[in-house]
């Protein structure tokens, strides 16, 4: 069982820096259009990226594999 809980916790902060690449992709693409409708994707994109980010942040605290501050 720990072996599984052990490969769990490796895929979730793997996922946890995927999303922060993701995050910090959509905020430079935030800050490089200048299209009206290029920028309100850029906006949602970015939005959804933080999202996600927080999500999987807050699913490692439960499970313990970060500190809550």
């Amino acid at each position: 069982m720990e072996d599984s809980e052990s490969r769990d916790a490796t895929v979730l902060i793997a996922a946890i820096e995927r999303a922060k690449e993701e995050m910090q992709y959509a905020e430079n693409y935030f800050e490089s259009v200048y299209d009206p409708d290029l920028v309100d994707h850029a906006i949602y994109y970015r939005e959804a990226a933080r999202k996600k980010y927080d999500y999987l942040l807050k699913l490692a605290k439960k499970e313990g594999l970060i500190k809550a501050e």
